[in-house]
């Protein structure tokens, strides 16, 4: 499906940069080598509707958002073994070359958005990334970083983050407290990582076992509240960044909500709806978490593919825009 400009929705990959898929960490690189393929086969995207080849991230970009040293000092690979640990991805030239690609996706995509009022980023949504470190496998802020970008262009004035991963985004809370131009809003559980949490413009948290009723009863409930604001001039916003991590589903390795696929599903239904309902509102959407069973390394049993999926119904989701 096309969008209303008659523009079919282009999202990027770093499917190419994935060499990350073979080190040691336990965060499930190998998804976004399979989410391309899935969306593919399953027809929701033309193989020519994902770009795997763009330009990385400049360090003045990041500089916008992030600390000059701490920037210099991960890509030059100074950075000490805590910091790494913090992170949870360890450190090689290629690992670098990768960070500045996913966050370079994300800015392409919400450049892109503008134009055709949806984007993605299959690899985005780093949003543990703070101003001097990084932290949960986010080393810069993309979610950041992507529209401020567009700001410093005098392509956006303001913008909004709609953060759905069962984690908060702290990191995108806290660099963001004392700018008037950016709304927060994140709904994720208590008893997660990270167990400190930042305050957002707007915080939700959930209870453990939580099921898709009492969820997106709880989401339309905000969603509806904002667009008020929105409506009667309280609220203004020319971006959604929206982190649409899948982690909110039963069985994630990280998570303890109970939502189902279709529940998730129905979820990024309804933030589409809402940037519609805001008057067409572009949207880019960061994939952010969704994590299998570390230990089985069948797609299916881990829970991967289930994962793979709701990835894919973010993206379809997308396509009514």
């Amino acid at each position: 499906m096309c969008n209303q400009l008659g523009r079919k929705l282009t999202v990027f990959s770093t499917a190419a940069f994935e060499s990350l898929s073979r080190i040691d960490s336990k965060f499930p690189f190998n998804k976004y080598l399979l989410l391309p393929e899935h969306l593919v086969a399953n027809g929701i995207l033309k193989s020519e509707q994902i770009i795997t080849q763009y330009e990385p991230v400049t360090r003045e970009q990041l500089e916008l958002v992030h600390c000059p040293h701490y920037i210099s000092r991960y890509i030059d690979g100074t950075i000490d073994e805590k910091e790494l640990r913090r992170i949870g991805v360890k450190w090689t030239p290629e690992a670098v070359r990768r960070a500045l690609h996913a966050i370079g996706a994300s800015c392409h995509a919400a450049k892109l958005s503008l134009q055709d009022g949806a984007s993605a980023s299959l690899a985005g949504g780093q949003h543990h990334a703070h101003y001097d470190f990084g932290s949960g496998y986010s080393i810069f802020n993309d979610v950041v970083v992507a529209p401020e970008v567009l700001k410093k262009q005098n392509l956006i004035k303001s913008w909004i983050s709609i953060d759905l991963d069962i984690h908060q985004g702290d990191g995108t809370a806290t660099i963001t407290r004392n700018w008037p131009h950016v709304f927060t809003f994140s709904m994720h559980a208590q008893k997660v990582f990270p167990l400190r949490k930042s305050t957002s413009s707007l915080d939700v948290t959930l209870h453990s076992g939580m099921q898709d009723q009492e969820y997106l009863s709880l989401l339309d409930h905000h969603l509806n509240n904002l667009h008020y604001r929105v409506k009667n001039g309280q609220l203004l916003f020319d971006l959604i960044m929206y982190q649409s991590g899948v982690d909110i589903m039963a069985g994630d390795d990280l998570g303890c909500l109970e939502i189902s696929l279709e529940g998730c599903k129905k979820r990024d239904e309804m933030v589409v709806e809402f940037s519609k309902r805001c008057g067409g509102v572009p949207i880019c959407s960061t994939l952010g978490g969704g994590y299998p069973n570390p230990k089985i390394h069948d797609v299916k049993k881990s829970g991967l593919e289930r994962i793979i999926q709701a990835h894919g119904n973010t993206i379809q989701a997308l396509k009514s825009i």
